[in-house]
């Protein structure tokens, strides 16, 4: 929840911030950044998704240990 909160925020700041960047008098046809913000949130917020889902590292179970490998192991 709090997530979804804090996303909520960040982009009403984001869209406050470009809307003041982009405020000139005199343009012709302006643009509309909020489709494009959107669009980079989303692929932001999709990004998080899939780096969250994958896991750290594959743990595999160990292998049977041969005699070779106990021989090397207690001489070493």
């Amino acid at each position: 929840m709090d997530i979804v909160l804090l996303r909520h925020r960040i982009s009403d700041t984001l869209t406050s911030l470009v809307g003041k960047l982009t405020e000139t008098e005199g343009d012709a046809a302006p643009q509309n950044p909020m489709d494009v913000l959107h669009q980079e949130i989303c692929q932001l917020e999709q990004s998080i998704v899939e780096i969250a889902t994958r896991p750290s590292r594959v743990i595999r179970p160990p292998k049977p240990i041969t005699e070779q490998q106990k021989i090397i192991d207690l001489a070493g």
